[in-house]
């Protein structure tokens, strides 16, 4: 199903793409729209200090921002968003896989913080986050990085289908962000029952929660 058709009530106007890597940001334009299914007005900044200076010169309704830029710490570009009269959503898309600053990120409250190596529906899952300024949606992919160590001898695969879990999506959904089938995504869910002892989603997910 086109991402166009999915999304229904996400609309932002004005969006700015912090990026240092010009080719980078690009990408993430044509992505964004894509997974929009519309043209928004894009401006595309590649320092901190660009970034400062677009968000005095207009009302922004997102902005995406990498962690890692050439004259300034994303930690601090998010405090000075925070400070902003109007509150503006934030998605991260970064490289880092510092954990204490990714850490610190969550605790800053952006809407959603993704790997660059994100897939189309978590991109998706982002959007929705920030258009209704949820709880931080996390690409399952940090998640692994972020969480305690996953016992239970866990695959990879297996901890981004729990993650996708606890966070309320569907086998169909899990399956679109994975890139894989359904019944893939029922035998990763099967493995995750036996190697947890839990019986139903709810209990995966306390199983998970307690494991944060």
């Amino acid at each position: 199903m086109p991402l166009n058709e999915v999304i229904l009530n996400v609309y932002f106007h004005d969006i700015i793409i912090c990026e240092d890597h010009p080719i980078c940001a690009t990408g993430v334009e044509v992505f964004l729209t894509r997974a929009l299914g519309y043209a928004p007005t894009i401006h595309k900044v590649h320092s901190g200090r660009q970034l400062i200076n677009a968000l005095s010169e207009r009302a922004v309704d997102l902005v995406i921002l990498d962690l890692i830029l050439p004259d300034a710490s994303g930690l601090d570009l998010l405090e000075h968003l925070q400070k902003m009269p109007k509150h503006i959503p934030v998605i991260i898309i970064s490289s880092c896989e510092d954990t204490s600053v990714l850490n610190k990120v969550q605790e800053k409250g952006v809407q959603a913080l993704l790997s660059k190596l994100h897939s189309e529906e978590i991109f998706r899952r982002a959007l929705e986050s920030a258009s209704l300024n949820a709880q931080t949606f996390i690409d399952p992919q940090i998640a692994q990085l972020l969480a305690k160590p996953r016992g239970e001898g866990l695959t990879p695969r297996e901890w981004e289908v729990l993650v996708l879990i606890a966070q309320g999506h569907t086998n169909e959904s899990i399956s679109r962000a994975l890139g894989c089938s359904v019944e893939t995504v029922k035998t990763h869910r099967a493995k995750l029952g036996q190697k947890t002892a839990t019986r139903n989603r709810a209990e995966l997910t306390a199983w998970y929660l307690q494991r944060k």
